[in-house]
């Protein structure tokens, strides 16, 4: 039990359910990837910086015959855990306070490693022990999610950040720190009136800023540590303890969709190499934060996704048609939107039928064996 209070016990930080770090997400990743992934139903998951269980208790509610352990340093988050743990009387899943520097799981190895805002964060040493800790206690066909602040997008977002923290210079209580810090972002951001592309951009990024929650700015934006790294320096680091690249928890963060052709070409010569093509990526997409996927460095795994392993997923999707109707016939371009926002557009038949197909059993997933029949056939009647 830590003996001060940590900044996470004094300024709660905003609490979330994460999807990209469910186990299903992460399994599924793997299997693209040529690894062997434990199954949901038996598994053993690990959640360092687990603050009050928001994520890890969800999974445990949804999977009752696997296993569940949270780490964190702040005592009064992993207490209200606790509690919620005990109401909804759940025996799977524990939290537990203190260092990921002093936890010691024994014998016992993890199918999943979860660290999710933390690597960024933390000293150092700290890094470098959290790295080791994956390497010595997940499973041989283990995965572990480490999120980081990523370079070069990154470098735009400390320049805010280091204007803020010039401001609030001095400044020794967290409430008055916050309160000083939205003051200073919403003068930034109302100073901004000129229409040239560096207003526009930094304009953009303050009102981004001033919809977050005060636990966000505080740990975030005025944390003392809060380092970004090259996707290659982070590759270096986890190979160093042993570990190498198996991908990213949001499957299109890997790809160049949305490039121009003649840039596709050029990133083809440019990056040979799998960690060289995505480093050119971010120079691309200015990438500012990465969920990357790691596993033991001697793990049989492919550097291209296996498109036979697709039969054996289940599918869903949010989109929804926001075109008049979803005309499958051919050539007929319909829009969809995700219910995050996310837009796409096609004229295939057999892509519209099969979002058709999802948008009416979502959130249910279908199996794609099933959705590919259905699709099929709807496409092949409707498209005539």
């Amino acid at each position: 039990m830590p003996n001060q209070p940590t900044p996470y016990d004094v300024v709660a930080y905003p609490s979330y359910t994460h999807p990209q770090t469910h186990p299903d997400r992460l399994a599924v990743i793997g299997s693209l990837f040529g690894l062997a992934p434990a199954p949901l139903a038996h598994c053993r998951v690990l959640e360092l910086g687990c603050g009050n269980g928001s994520n890890l208790i969800p999974m445990a509610l949804g999977l009752p015959t696997s296993e569940f352990v949270g780490i964190d340093l702040a005592s009064q988050p992993i207490a209200l855990g606790r509690q919620c743990i005990s109401e909804l009387g759940l025996t799977n899943v524990k939290l537990l306070p203190g260092s990921l520097t002093e936890f010691d799981p024994a014998q016992e190895k993890f199918d999943y490693i979860i660290a999710h805002g933390l690597f960024s964060w933390v000293p150092a040493e700290v890094r470098e022990h959290l790295l080791a800790l994956c390497r010595r206690c997940l499973a041989p066909h283990g995965i572990a999610f480490i999120s980081y602040n990523a370079l070069p997008g990154s470098h735009v977002r400390n320049m805010l950040r280091e204007m803020i923290r010039f401001h609030v210079r001095g400044m020794a209580t967290p409430p008055e720190r916050v309160r000083q810090t939205k003051a200073f972002v919403k003068f930034l951001a109302d100073a901004q009136t000129t229409q040239d592309e560096y207003r526009l951009w930094i304009k953009a990024e303050l009102t981004q800023m001033l919809g977050h929650e005060e636990g966000h700015l505080y740990h975030d934006q005025l944390a003392e540590i809060n380092d970004p790294f090259y996707f290659t320096q982070f590759v270096q680091q986890a190979a160093a303890h042993g570990l190498k690249y198996l991908g990213e928890a949001d499957f299109f963060e890997m790809f160049d969709y949305g490039l121009a052709d003649s840039a596709r070409v050029t990133l083809k010569q440019l990056g040979q190499e799998r960690i060289l093509r995505e480093q050119y990526l971010d120079f691309l997409k200015c990438r500012r934060f990465r969920q990357t996927l790691l596993c033991h460095g001697e793990a049989p795994t492919r550097t291209e996704a296996q498109p036979d392993k697709v039969p054996g997923l289940l599918i869903a999707s949010s989109a929804k048609c926001s075109t008049p109707e979803n005309d499958l016939r051919p050539g007929i371009m319909v829009n969809y939107t995700s219910s995050k926002a996310a837009k796409c557009a096609t004229d295939f038949p057999l892509g519209k039928a099969a979002l058709g197909f999802l948008s009416a059993s979502d959130p249910i997933p279908l199996p794609f064996a099933a959705l590919l029949q259905q699709a099929v056939a709807n496409s092949n009647l409707l498209s005539r």
